[in-house]
This record gives structure tokens, C-alpha cells and sequence, in this order.
């Protein structure tokens, strides 16, 4: 295996698509992630070509990445479900993806896109971030995120 530096900033502008790009030519497909496919070609991203979208496709990629960002950061300041009620520890993502997840994305019906979404820019932010944005207010409780394979109540922060 090849070593290769990663950046994994997510990028809220058309870098997302040229990075996003980058990965379908360098990566096989998992089968789990073969229903993009179609969807990728719709955008100018396919497998052995180039990607090169004029203005006209540009400007609403540019356009979409935003707005696709400003829904996931309001379903980030909304929160997630409690871990135990009653309190403010909850999951590292969305439940919808932890059960997808466990299941190794088997299921044809289900393929919980905006919970990947929300889960990778929940790490992102990190609850360190998090608890900044909620301690600066203080009528907001602070959270903590809870790791299932840790003892109930021990603090990962």
C-alpha cells in the first residue's frame, strides 16, 4: 500500500467536487457506494475522465455545495438524540447511520446519505467546538459525546 498524505477538510465550495473527483479516479468502487454512480455522471464525475464542468454546471455545483452545508450545520445545531434522557450526552452520529452502519450498508432500501454527511461534519467541528458555540451561551447546556465501548460516564472530551 501506498502512503499518501490526506487532507480531510471538507471543503464547502467547488474544491469539494475536484476533491470528490480525485477519489473516483483513484479509488475502486465499493459495492455499497455503487448507487452513486449515475448520480456522479450527472455531474461531470466518472471513472477515467476528466472532469472539467464549464460555467454553466459550475456555478450550481458552487451553489449546491453551500446550501448543502447550511443544512447540515442547522441539523448539527439542532443535535442529536440523547444517550441516556435526561442528559446532554448523545451518539457520535446520527442513529439512522449507526444502525447502517452495523449492518455494513446492506440494506438496498436505506443509504443514509445526509447522516454521513452530518456525522462527518460533527467530527469536523468536533464536540470541542461544539461545547465553545454552547458555552459562550450560557441558557445552553453543554454536551458530551458518548463512545458506546467506553464505561457509562467517563468523559471523552
Amino acid at each position: 500500500m501506498k502512503e499518501v498524505d490526506f487532507d480531510a477538510t471538507i471543503r464547502y465550495d467547488f474544491r469539494f467536487f475536484e476533491g470528490l473527483n480525485r477519489i473516483i479516479q483513484t479509488e475502486p468502487w465499493l459495492e455499497r457506494d455503487r448507487l452513486m454512480i449515475d448520480y456522479l455522471r450527472t455531474l461531470g464525475i466518472e471513472k477515467d475522465r476528466p472532469f472539467s464542468p464549464d460555467a454553466g454546471l459550475k456555478e450550481p455545483l458552487e451553489a449546491g455545495v453551500q446550501e448543502a452545508h447550511a443544512a447540515l450545520a442547522a441539523r448539527y445545531d439542532a443535535g442529536l438524540p440523547p444517550f441516556y434522557e435526561g442528559t446532554h450526552w448523545t451518539y457520535p452520529a446520527p442513529p439512522e447511520l449507526l444502525q447502517a452502519a452495523a449492518a455494513a450498508f446492506a440494506d438496498p432500501n436505506h443509504f443514509p446519505l445526509d447522516a454521513r454527511g452530518l456525522a462527518y461534519l460533527f467530527r469536523a467541528k468536533g464536540s470541542r467546538g461544539r461545547r465553545a458555540k454552547l458555552g459562550s451561551d450560557r441558557s445552553r447546556p453543554k454536551i458530551r459525546t458518548h463512545v458506546p465501548c467506553l464505561r457509562s460516564g467517563q468523559d471523552v472530551l
